[in-house]
């Protein structure tokens, strides 16, 4: 299920747009732990998380008089914090960047078919086990739902990186968890 579903009626959102504090406080309360969670799937430390979230808040608030509803406001503050989460990666210097494509068949996409995914036992731990990158990708394309345009977009790379990139992530992921499964059956 994706984060950011719940919508707020446009009488808040015009009184937000306006400077009123009790409709800012409100916003802030409606989709705070949502923004939590999407920052915290991106870096995995409550602490930046909440840092990202922090920020993404303060843009929102200084801004949100140029919100103008084309689109959903809680996709807009999705944005926000996306971007944010994006920023705070890259200042941090933690991305990794992938040069090396070395013949990987990126049209092969028989790990998107099939159930090994849903068939482990904490995907939390397994989406921890990735590189930053990977993980950033993945979350943006598979949970978020952007395409790999926007994902390149965000994050100045080209729409095959951001493809060979998830590609990537899904083919260690597949790794991580069969180790896992292996490890599961001889300890019990």
């Amino acid at each position: 299920m994706k984060s950011f579903g719940r919508e707020l009626n446009k009488e808040l959102i015009e009184l937000a747009k306006h400077g009123d504090g009790r409709a800012l406080e409100a916003i802030y309360n409606h989709y705070v732990n949502d923004s939590y969670q999407l920052a915290y799937k991106f870096v995995y430390e409550p602490s930046l998380a909440e840092d990202i979230t922090q920020e993404a808040f303060i843009k929102v608030i200084n801004n949100v008089h140029h919100y103008q509803f084309n689109g959903s406001f809680s996709g807009w503050i999705r944005r926000i914090v996306v971007n944010e989460s994006i920023n705070r990666v890259k200042h941090e210097k933690r991305l990794e960047v992938i040069f090396s494509l070395g013949g990987e068949d990126v049209d092969n996409m028989e790990l998107f078919k099939s159930n090994w995914l849903s068939e482990c036992r904490d995907l939390e731990w397994l989406l921890k086990q990735l590189p930053l990158m990977h993980r950033t990708v993945l979350v943006l394309h598979e949970i978020e739902g952007y395409k790999h345009r926007e994902i390149a977009e965000m994050l100045d790379r080209t729409e095959s990186f951001s493809k060979m990139t998830l590609l990537r992530a899904f083919k260690q992921l597949k790794e991580i968890s069969s180790q896992q499964e292996v490890s599961y059956a001889l300890n019990r």
